[in-house]
């Protein structure tokens, strides 16, 4: 069995010291760490090349660190024969920059096995408890669908608490051979940082996985027999009962009617949500066209208000909010700094999305071209 923990020390000294302590009582065998105090050099360390995510073998000399390879945002090692990745993605970074991240890590992971890819990501998602799911939660979730790999994170206690606010963004993953001898928890300690430490022990039995809610079936669309669909609807039989069972009866008879006309797609791992529509060509396009988007629907004359609800997504935003001392901006890439996901943020947001969206229906909408298409 093999111990880890998982920790952004948010530059503080105390809390790196203090980590030394910790991988101590904790029996701790390997640290993945983000935003370390200071980027220690030897055989036991490995950092990325901004030195915001590093790996440090903590536990018995014997543990090498092999196959290291160091990226921007980024360090991979393997070690015992586990393929290690800590990540640190800062909440600055522009939502094309975040994406190009993650494909290249995507890219190296998916032939390596098995994986445990950790860190901080900066990134919301309902599928690790957040509030709500943003550019950047999707992006990440669209370049690890291409692995074969689980989600760790249980239920949505915060990762990350600063002055009462917090979310979750400290996230674990490994592949899916490694999911059932694995245990994942937030650790009761004191980190002298902003952030919880997890505590990760592979090659440990869990008595109860638990698992994101998933799909179960999917389905082709396009080998849709409406006929075939139709006729079986239509012989649909439902006995004058409770709504609980009618309900059961309903959902019986919808799937039936999908299995007899449609060809069913493979089923899917319940703990990891799948994305229908993604592919390796997909992400190649994104990768070399994402940045002539803007510029390709303004040449075709996109009507006005759809070019501001698309450049709302793609540009960074900001934050207006009232203080004791009057009025405040905070500039935020596609979500708020250090994910601070809280309802007042939240309300912020959506109040500006609709008075955004008001000026928007106002405005003059540009003409269409003589053909009508787009």
């Amino acid at each position: 069995m093999i111990k880890f923990i998982q920790l952004n020390l948010n530059h503080c000294w105390a809390a790196q010291e203090l980590l030394s302590q910790t991988v101590v009582e904790t029996k701790t065998d390997i640290a993945i760490l983000s935003e370390p105090f200071k980027a220690t050099t030897g055989n036991n360390w490995s950092c990325s090349i901004s030195g915001k995510a590093a790996i440090w073998a903590c536990g018995t000399p014997s543990i090498l660190q092999r196959s290291v390879l160091n990226k921007e945002h980024y360090v991979r090692a393997n070690i015992s024969g586990h393929w290690v990745y800590s990540c640190y993605l800062p909440p600055s970074l522009n939502i094309q920059s975040f994406s190009d991240a993650l494909d290249d890590l995507a890219a190296d992971a998916r032939t390596r096995s098995p994986v445990i890819i950790a860190g901080d990501f900066n990134a919301w998602a309902v599928e690790w408890g957040s509030g709500l799911t943003n550019a950047k939660g999707r992006a990440l979730l669209e370049a690890f669908a291409t692995l074969d790999i689980a989600l760790l994170n249980v239920g949505s206690q915060n990762t990350f608490n600063r002055a009462g606010l917090g979310s979750v963004i400290d996230l674990t993953f490994v592949s899916d051979s490694l999911y059932r001898s694995t245990s994942w928890a937030i650790a009761n300690v004191y980190t002298a940082s902003d952030h919880e430490a997890i505590l990760v022990s592979v090659g440990e039995a869990q008595l109860a996985p638990a698992r994101l809610p998933g799909i179960g079936k999917a389905y082709k669309s396009e080998t849709l027999n409406v006929q075939a669909f139709s006729a079986l609807i239509e012989r649909a039989q439902f006995s004058q009962n409770s709504a609980g069972v009618m309900a059961d009866q309903l959902y019986s008879n919808l799937d039936a009617a999908c299995s007899a006309s449609m060809t069913q797609i493979k089923n899917y791992r319940k703990h990891h949500q799948p994305v229908f529509w993604w592919s390796s060509d997909i992400g190649d396009i994104r990768r070399k066209y994402w940045g002539c988007i803007l510029d390709s629907i303004s040449h075709f004359r996109v009507p006005a208000y759809l070019q501001a609800i698309i450049w709302s997504y793609f540009a960074d935003r900001q934050l207006r909010y009232a203080t004791s001392t009057g009025p405040e901006v905070r500039s935020v890439s596609a979500g708020v700094s250090q994910g601070l996901a809280t309802k007042r943020s939240q309300h912020a947001h959506a109040e500006k999305d609709s008075l955004r969206m008001q000026s928007m229906c106002c405005s003059p909408v540009a003409s269409l071209p003589e053909n009508g298409k787009i």
